[in-house]
């Protein structure tokens, strides 16, 4: 397995925010973004009503047990999810806002192309939360098939991550694993996953590719997968494209529920939202693709 090329790639979300002043400020500025198609109009009819989203996240920020003392309240920790420490907030159509679990107020205006929330943070001179960063390894194909030592991969990693699994482990759960992803770190704050597909935002800049094969056509020994190539037709149409051969390692925040809670709903992402927290990620990123430059 040859390596021809290793690239890092960041997946922003969300813009944090010290305190309700600082959420009102952004959602006054939100009226001046002109949306895609040139449309002005954002709905902002929160569920719940956004006094009580303030009113019942201030106390939680707080008072960390504080469990709502109406429907209301009861409804932006329970219906949209929480556990002590965070994960709790409220939605309109067309933006979300929720406290996070580094007790910041983060608010994410829902546009699958992010352009929006970009351009609102750079208004608001904020930097955005950072969601996962991908480390894309480009493989060099074999002929019109693609061939991947998942020893290979193991072995090099373990230089910076205490991965347990062996190299055919990893490759039978990934070939079997209907995502074509498998974690093989969990740290206390970061969990890293091995994938054949790229993150879905990151995926809609990737000539909507999704996979690196186009079928089960698959043939494996040991920690070998091999496979055909995939292939599109880009929206003009004509030939398909080869897509080369790629594996990501992607690193995320890691949100572990309390002992004491043997069930909980996150209905909100973690992103990275301390100078800290992304340094820690991006960083991570930075020393697993240097085992393979």
């Amino acid at each position: 397995m040859r390596i021809k090329n290793v690239e890092i790639e960041n997946e922003y979300l969300g813009i944090p925010l010290v305190n309700k002043e600082a959420v009102e400020k952004a959602l006054a500025t939100i009226p001046g973004i002109t949306r895609k198609g040139g449309s002005n109009k954002w709905l902002f009819e929160f569920n719940p009503p956004l006094n009580e989203i303030f009113d019942t996240l201030e106390k939680k920020r707080h008072y960390p047990h504080y469990r709502g003392s109406c429907s209301l309240a009861r409804q932006v920790l329970g219906t949209f999810g929480g556990y002590d420490g965070g994960y709790c907030g409220g939605r309109s159509n067309d933006i979300r806002i929720w406290v996070n679990l580094e007790e910041l107020y983060v608010l994410n205006l829902l546009d699958v192309t992010n352009r929006d929330e970009s351009i609102l943070a750079e208004m608001l001179g904020v930097e955005r939360g950072l969601l996962r960063t991908c480390v894309t390894l480009k493989l060099e194909p074999v002929g019109n098939r693609f061939e991947i030592d998942f020893e290979q991969l193991v072995r090099q990693v373990r230089n910076v991550l205490d991965v347990k699994e062996c190299g055919e482990g990893l490759r039978k759960c990934i070939e079997t694993s209907c995502v074509y992803t498998q974690t093989i770190f969990e740290g206390e704050f970061l969990k890293v996953e091995v994938a054949l597909q790229p993150p879905d935002q990151l995926l809609q800049a990737k000539d909507g590719m999704r996979v690196i094969v186009c079928d089960k056509n698959w043939s494996s020994c040991g920690s070998i997968l091999t496979g055909p190539l995939s292939s599109f037709k880009g929206n003009l149409g004509g030939n398909p494209n080869v897509i080369p051969p790629r594996i990501y390692f992607v690193v995320e925040r890691l949100v572990k529920a309390p002992k004491d809670f043997s069930s909980y709903i996150l209905c909100y992402p973690n992103p990275a939202t301390t100078p800290k927290s992304r340094q820690e990620m991006l960083s991570l990123a930075e020393n697993i693709a240097q085992q393979f430059r």
